[in-house]
């Protein structure tokens, strides 16, 4: 594959530089078999945090592991360097995956840039009746965890931090997907979580969308208790639950 690699605006220069030195490598590597690489995620709209993963997929034509272990060096090297999560998702595999994991590949549908190759989704759709099912299963499965680390950690309000910020990705995924299930898509996750969260109407929630930000951004707040906050987590993820499944 040759041509440029391209990268979206707003990306710190650190981070960059290992996007381009990566996938130059995985194109030395892994030779015509690479398709595309696909940036997904915050970094795709250039508003990665400093404690944010990087999140790429690489669209292979076939998955050949001598290539895979040529490429190593520099997939430990760019983990180490920038918490660089690959997605190696063969080229025939894109429309299982939209079906599959619909919940998933609609956020990465909403927030995706493509650095080299061509788009590989541009005409994907994710069907509604999956991204319902799959969003259903994200808020049980997220339910389910959270009241087991809230019994591992009820004692340590500074560990059950680390448990609610765990939950900021996908329940604001889920709402993205929600508020396009419904039809009135938001700008972005972020908002559109704040958008569910007072559509729902329940007071005791309507500080979560600003605890989200100042926990992702400075850290636990003073208020209210994690066990509280932990509380309301639930409650909104079996009524998000329930609202889809109203839509069925």
């Amino acid at each position: 594959m040759s041509g440029p690699i391209q990268l979206p605006p707003g990306l710190p220069a650190q981070t960059e530089n290992i996007l381009r030195d990566f996938v130059a490598s995985a194109r030395h590597a892994l030779g015509d078999n690479l398709r595309s690489a696909v940036l997904f995620g915050s970094a795709a709209e250039g508003r990665l945090r400093r404690d944010s993963d990087i999140n790429l997929i690489l669209v292979l034509r076939d998955f050949s592991p001598s290539q895979a272990a040529q490429l190593n060096p520099a997939l430990s090297l760019a983990r180490a360097a920038a918490a660089l999560q690959t997605m190696f998702l063969v080229e025939a595999e894109i429309p299982a995956a939209f079906q599959c994991f619909a919940q998933k590949f609609a956020d990465i549908q909403r927030r995706h840039f493509t650095l080299c190759g061509p788009d590989p989704f541009a005409e994907c759709r994710v069907r509604r009746e999956d991204e319902i099912l799959r969003t259903r299963q994200v808020l049980l499965n997220l339910a389910m965890r959270l009241r087991e680390r809230y019994t591992l950690l009820a004692s340590h309000p500074d560990q059950l931090a680390s448990a609610i910020a765990d939950t900021v990705g996908p329940l604001r995924t889920c709402a993205a997907a929600i508020s396009e299930i419904e039809n009135t898509p938001a700008a972005s996750p972020k908002h559109a979580f704040a958008a569910i969260v007072a559509a729902l109407g329940v007071p005791e929630w309507h500080y979560l969308p600003d605890y989200f930000s100042a926990l992702r951004e400075q850290g636990l707040p003073p208020s209210p208790a994690p066990a509280g906050v932990v509380a309301h987590l639930l409650a909104l993820a079996t009524a998000l639950r329930r609202r889809l499944e109203s839509l069925q």
